[in-house]
């Protein structure tokens, strides 16, 4: 997605904006050819100009590479993620753990998380995931926003991807290069709207 595209989506974005920026968790889909990061990007601009904490945690990027806004505090969490350069002695990556790691926050914060690929593969998960949106994590979090490399996902966590999924109420699909798809859900996961937006 090109920059011009991810301006274009935000316009188009505008009537649902205040929806997706308030309580609502979410995940956001993306493939090699259709990168999702530019929405992150975006989500992130729009919290920091209204004046919310944002915490990217960062399991896939240097910070140099995100070229996000200065307010924007970016955690760098697991440059070895499986243990592969320093051995399998080290634990899994851990959401709640590397929560806990930003400290006590006065105010609610807004947590990004990039990327669910390595954590997928820690069991917990799902449960720490479930602790977070119940606001049973160690920082009290306004929004947390996901992304998930659909075309990365091997065999193996594939079901837990889907489970996972499945707890989000708001999940922003990049379906095409000029085209994405935002799904709302009820808790019990019947899908309230589904909205294509050609960008």
């Amino acid at each position: 997605m090109s920059h011009r595209q991810a301006a274009a989506l935000l316009v188009n974005l505008s009537w649902m904006e205040e929806r997706l920026t308030s309580h609502v968790h979410l995940t956001v889909s993306d493939y090699v050819e259709i990168p999702g990061f530019l929405i992150l990007k975006s989500f992130a601009g729009k919290h920091v100009l209204k004046k919310s904490q944002v915490h990217m945690l960062s399991y896939e990027s240097s910070k140099r590479d995100l070229n996000l806004p200065p307010e924007v505090q970016v955690h760098p969490c697991g440059q070895d993620p499986l243990g592969w350069i320093n051995g399998n002695n080290q634990e899994k990556p851990s959401l709640l753990k590397d929560l806990e790691n930003i400290g006590k926050q006065e105010e609610e914060i807004v947590v990004i998380v990039d990327s669910l690929l390595h954590l997928l593969h820690n069991t917990d998960l799902c449960r720490d995931i479930n602790k977070i949106i119940n606001q049973q994590g160690p920082v009290k979090v306004k929004q947390l926003i996901c992304l998930l490399h659909e075309d990365s996902l091997t065999t193996e966590v594939k079901s837990a991807a889907r489970s996972l999924l499945s707890m989000f109420r708001t999940h922003v699909d990049m379906v095409e290069n000029d085209k994405i798809s935002i799904v709302h859900k009820k808790n019990s996961g019947k899908i309230l709207s589904e909205v294509s937006i050609n960008i």
